[in-house]
């Protein structure tokens, strides 16, 4: 097994022998399924089989396994978080916080306008900005936010421990002394334990105070509370509701933001792409005007941008070809791309939904303002960018460089414009 990248590895199997291979490494046994199709057929047509998550001995030491429903197992608990998540992620709901996306989006543009090269760390904020608000009524500050510094290091520490430790292949090793050499794993527990909790305890507390003095804006966490506190005052089960909006931040903020990343990485090597886009987005809505959500069914190539942005990277990786997803008579698209991206069965994400409509909004908002272009070097040589991505399980691009510009004065008079009008 390659300690990074094992997909690469699985492919090569693939094709040597077949869809589905099996290995066993230090007593733990892998399946890696090479096809969509396979997929399908034991996720979903079978997903009574493979609906649980296996023993993660880091995630025990750091406390996720406690209450971070993507890595609990399946059973009665993570059902009871599964339903609370759906009904305030659900189409329908989602449909209810378009406005909050909206202004996100257009927060996004402005800051991007006054420093484009800082646009990783500002995409960043602005998922963190609209998952908080949205789940905890809570306005981020515009820099330095200490909750959305809680939920990056909360969320940090848990892929960090899905990584490679030989703990997590021969659990006995958690036994040995922290002086031991090579238990190492030791001190990296303590410490995501500590931001474990941070990011399980931290914002619900938070939330709890503004929603007691008044200063908080509807969200599901007060919608919550509300439904669950008693005639005497006494919240109910604040252990799911805890659990069921800490975990939303890290599903939806961080997926939405590899999502953007790899939208500006696309957009730098494919500007025919985005030139198209760029075309139907002023045919549609007009030139120096922003998209809304009721303009997405008008918006048919934009929306395949969106899906080979989520698609890229997995079937034919090297290429990028948004016509795969446009509709025409007697054709059909090649797979359910979200179903990829959110994964599928009795675990698919229950946050798909809001970080679909994030996605298109902060793609169809750049396209509308900016021309996205390679940085240039010392010389004016354009600079073309890699395509790697980091071995995280989210996966972003890793750091490039690019030239953010708006498409006209009128465009960045406009963003300005509706940002300070919207207060």
């Amino acid at each position: 097994m390659p300690p990074d990248e094992e997909w690469v590895k699985a492919q090569q199997w693939g094709e040597q022998y077949g869809d589905l291979v099996f290995i066993q490494n230090f007593g733990t046994r892998y399946l890696f399924l090479n096809t969509y199709e396979a997929a399908v057929d034991l996720f979903e047509k079978r997903g009574h089989n493979y609906s649980s998550r296996p023993r993660n001995v880091m995630l025990d030491l750091e406390g996720f396994t406690q209450w971070l429903p993507t890595v609990m197992p399946y059973g009665d608990e993570l059902k009871k978080f599964r339903q609370t998540a759906h009904r305030y992620f659900q189409p329908s709901a989602v449909a209810g916080y378009a406005e909050q996306q909206t202004r996100s989006a257009h927060r996004m543009l402005l800051r991007l306008l006054d420093a484009p090269d800082k646009f990783p760390e500002i995409l960043r904020h602005s998922a963190g900005e609209s998952v908080l608000m949205v789940t905890y009524g809570y306005q981020v500050a515009e820099s330095n936010d200490p909750y959305v510094e809680i939920a990056d290091k909360g969320l940090t520490a848990s892929l960090v421990a899905q990584g490679f430790f030989l703990v997590n292949a021969l659990p006995w090793l958690r036994h040995l002394p922290t002086w031991f050499p090579g238990a190492t794993f030791h001190a990296i527990a303590k410490e995501g334990y500590r931001h474990s909790m941070a990011m399980y305890h931290e914002p619900f507390e938070m939330a709890k105070a503004i929603i007691s003095d008044g200063t908080a804006a509807p969200s599901m966490i007060s919608k919550l509370i509300e439904s669950k506190t008693t005639e005497d005052g006494i919240i109910e089960n604040e252990d799911l509701i805890a659990k069921s909006t800490g975990v939303m931040y890290a599903a939806g903020a961080d997926t939405t933001v590899a999502s953007l990343l790899t939208f500006i990485l696309a957009m730098v090597l494919n500007p025919e792409a985005q030139q198209r886009g760029q075309e139907e987005m002023d045919r549609v809505i007009g030139k120096d005007n922003l998209p809304t959500m009721e303009d997405r069914p008008n918006l048919p190539f934009v929306n395949a941008l969106v899906k080979e942005v989520l698609r890229w990277e997995y079937p034919e990786p090297e290429k990028f070809i948004p016509d795969r997803w446009l509709p025409s008579e007697g054709k059909k698209e090649p797979f359910d791309v979200y179903k990829i991206a959110f994964g599928m069965g009795r675990r698919i994400c229950p946050g798909r939904y809001f970080a679909d409509s994030a996605t298109f909004l902060g793609a169809a908002s750049m396209l509308s303002a900016f021309n996205i272009q390679k940085a240039l070097d010392e010389n004016g040589v354009p600079i073309t960018p890699s395509e790697e991505y980091t071995s995280s399980i989210i996966r972003h691009p890793k750091p490039f460089k690019c030239r953010i510009t708006p498409r006209s004065e009128k465009m960045e008079a406009l963003i300005r414009q509706v940002v300070e009008s919207s207060g």
